[in-house]
């Protein structure tokens, strides 16, 4: 049972629910007599609390970042079985895989869930629904922008045939101010070029526009753009509107177990980047 929640809470990145609801079991834990004893004497209690300090501990190596959890068993029996109620938590300050979070709330979808650990595999009795809320701050940004190719993005286009003869990105930032995404940049005008007595007429330009987030085709796009200058470079800077981070992600839990991880909204908020979705993994009880 700790092994799974544990894999669980490491898979917890963000959602609103739709009717996800549809897709959980319709069964229900059965109380017994022994499951009365056990929760009357302790181990009902004892159990969760040694599984939550699990989940902290296999998060905090994964993430650097220790969550508060909680997990809402039924009966002490249940819960040895892997039956419980719900898995919850929160988090701040999240690294992931290259991603950096300022927060993160998880929490279960399904009233009943029941995943065992068998022969060395996890058996889903149901399927596991799991959804999450985090946000994006601008130092976040910063830290992933340093961390991933967008240098490297900038530089293939200072060095595309037809592009660098006509300018040269110098740098760039990008901003997040109050509801919108701002992009700043540099443009140098014909980097390759001697220009001789113009070369007091053409200066470099600075470039800039801004838009607002949304999930579209399983991307995170920008939408109602606007340019605060010059719009003839709008195409040179296309791998930065259309940002292709897909927001659905197929994840293998184990040889047995394959589940999505999916984003289902994308907006900004109070200068914060606010992502939503969830985890599902389906049925597959071994037997």
């Amino acid at each position: 049972m700790k092994k799974i929640l544990i894999i669980f809470c490491l898979l917890a990145f963000s959602v609103q629910a739709d009717d996800l609801t549809s897709m959980c079991s319709t069964a229900n834990a059965k109380k017994s007599l022994s499951g009365n004893l056990l929760s009357l004497s302790g181990i009902n209690f004892l159990s969760r609390n040694f599984v939550e300090n699990e989940i902290k501990k296999a998060f905090k190596k994964e993430t650097n970042s220790t969550p508060k959890v909680k997990v809402e068993s039924f009966y002490g029996t249940n819960f040895f079985n892997g039956e419980f109620k719900n898995l919850s938590g929160t988090s701040k300050n999240i690294t992931y895989k290259g991603f950096y979070f300022s927060d993160l709330e998880f929490n279960s979808v399904c009233d009943y869930n029941k995943i065992t650990y068998k022969n060395n595999a996890l058996s889903f009795d149901t399927n596991f629904l799991l959804k999450y809320k985090t946000t994006i701050t601008q130092n976040d940004l910063n830290k992933y922008i340093a961390t991933t190719n967008y240098a490297k993005t900038i530089e293939k286009l200072n060095n595309d045939k037809n592009i660098s003869s006509l300018f040269k990105i110098d740098g760039g930032k990008i901003q997040i101010k109050q509801d919108k995404l701002v992009f700043k940049y540099k443009v140098i005008p014909f980097p390759k070029t001697d220009l001789g007595m113009f070369s007091n007429f053409i200066k470099p330009v600075d470039i800039a526009f801004s838009g607002g987030i949304r999930v579209e085709d399983d991307k995170i796009k920008l939408c109602d753009i606007d340019f605060n200058s010059f719009k003839f470079a709008y195409d040179a800077f296309l791998p930065f509107i259309n940002m292709t981070n897909p927001t659905k992600f197929d994840i293998k839990v184990d040889k047995n177990n394959n589940g999505t991880l999916k984003v289902q909204n994308a907006i900004i908020e109070n200068e914060k980047i606010v992502l939503d979705g969830y985890v599902f993994v389906n049925q597959n009880p071994i037997n």
